[in-house]
């Protein structure tokens, strides 16, 4: 009877889930940026002004700004500072920088060196644009061939981060990001196998349980501590490396604590990766608990992988309101985060759940008899089947909603 509850109820939940995602993928289309990037300034780039120079430079982005860490200089072909040093996000309008510009400059080429920091994501871009002055006679001065007074400015690689080629901050903060997102793949899939999978086949066939709590212990001991310290760091990593870009690369700077501490608690981006930051310090006291206790009663260990579950759900929130999906336009930004979600969800329960088989789940059966491996074969999968399915078909959907430009209708699958 049990057994077939859970049935429907596994059924019942992905004929929900997987209309929902692709309605999501379909019906709110939407353009979405990896970083804060300049959509148009005034002057424009490379516009030859014959009225007189402006008193002001504005620059409009894809993303909301913070304060804290978006900036912008102008300088004159002699790398001279032109502006009034200034430069801050309109009160008004979080996607708008503006500083102003010394009075009567002369006749010649400016060049604007924007730095932006995502208040939604955190992620930080270095560009610049220029204008020309023109001379009275109408001609148009130029710079000379080869030359950049922009380079260096902002503490940055503007070649690096104008042309997108990776330099060693942004491989750093690259690897840091990569390392979140993966262990927390890997974790949370892991949780998913224990409670929708382990937990059911031992309650149905109480000759498997002995094998199903090995296996449990087996990931509590080699694992789970592990992949949570690997977070924690990484996610640490994440704020550092945000910080070499800040910095171009100077390390003595970038680890200075004010502004780690600032790049932590500014704009959302800060505030969820705190939340991330104590959701995995709560994960790995349980984690260090269930590694040390030798005894626990009946209903803690009953509770302790429904805590870790929740505690891996909190976790793909954090991440996804610290990411790309809650910089999407404010229409459709609750669809925007909730289809992330549902996206990291699907491969916690594909990708994670293939990790936790591979490390966890085969070892172990490789311990017993060839008669008990293909029982507890035969018995387990058919449990997890469906929700690998369901990761599979997810992912395959929210996928393309998560590219830079989102799908509107159904031959772009194809197109």
């Amino acid at each position: 009877m049990i057994s077939l509850l859970r049935s429907i109820f596994t059924r019942r939940i992905l004929l929900i889930a997987a209309p929902l995602a692709v309605c999501l993928a379909l019906f709110f289309p939407g353009i979405a940026s990896a970083h804060a990037i300049l959509l148009r300034s005034d002057p424009a780039a490379d516009a030859v002004l014959r009225n007189g120079p402006p008193s002001q430079v504005r620059m409009w982005f894809s993303e909301n700004l913070n304060p804290a860490f978006s900036t912008a200089q102008v300088v004159n072909t002699n790398r001279q500072r032109v502006d009034n040093r200034d430069a801050h996000v309109s009160p008004s309008n979080a996607l708008e920088m503006d500083v102003s510009l010394q009075s009567n400059l002369p006749p010649g080429v400016y060049t604007v060196v924007w730095r932006t920091d995502s208040a939604n994501d955190g992620h930080i871009l270095l560009g610049s644009f220029i204008f020309s002055v023109a001379r009275p006679d109408g001609s148009v001065p130029t710079l000379s061939p080869g030359t950049n007074p922009g380079a260096g400015l902002l503490g940055g690689n503007l070649n690096s981060g104008s042309a997108g080629q990776l330099d060693g901050p942004t491989f750093f903060n690259f690897v840091m990001i990569t390392l979140v997102e993966l262990g927390a793949v890997f974790w949370v899939g892991a949780q998913l196998w224990i409670t929708f999978v382990l937990q059911p086949v031992g309650e149905d066939h109480a000759e498997l349980s002995a094998a199903n709590s090995r296996m449990k212990q087996r990931f509590d001991r080699l694992f789970s501590l592990p992949t949570l310290i690997v977070l924690f760091l990484a996610n640490i990593g994440v704020i550092v490396g945000q910080a070499l870009i800040l910095t171009g690369g100077q390390i003595g700077s970038a680890l200075a604590p004010s502004l780690l501490v600032q790049l932590a608690t500014s704009g959302r981006f800060g505030t969820f990766w705190t939340m991330r930051e104590i959701v995995i310090a709560v994960a790995l006291i349980l984690a260090i608990y269930r590694v040390l206790s030798q005894s626990r009663s009946r209903i803690v260990n009953t509770m302790l992988p429904w805590i870790n579950l929740v505690l891996g759900l909190a976790l793909l929130i954090a991440i996804t309101m610290s990411g790309h999906a809650s910089a999407v336009n404010t229409n459709i930004v609750v669809f925007s985060i909730v289809l992330d979600w549902l996206h990291l969800l699907a491969a916690a329960l594909w990708i994670g759940g293939m990790m936790f088989i591979a490390t966890t789940y085969l070892p172990v059966l490789r311990k017993y008899s060839m008669l008990e491996r293909t029982r507890s074969l035969v018995t387990t999968l058919p449990y997890y089947s469906p929700w690998a399915l369901a990761g599979v078909f997810i992912m395959a959907v929210s996928g393309p909603f998560n590219a830079d430009f989102h799908l509107t209708a159904w031959n772009q699958f194809f197109t």
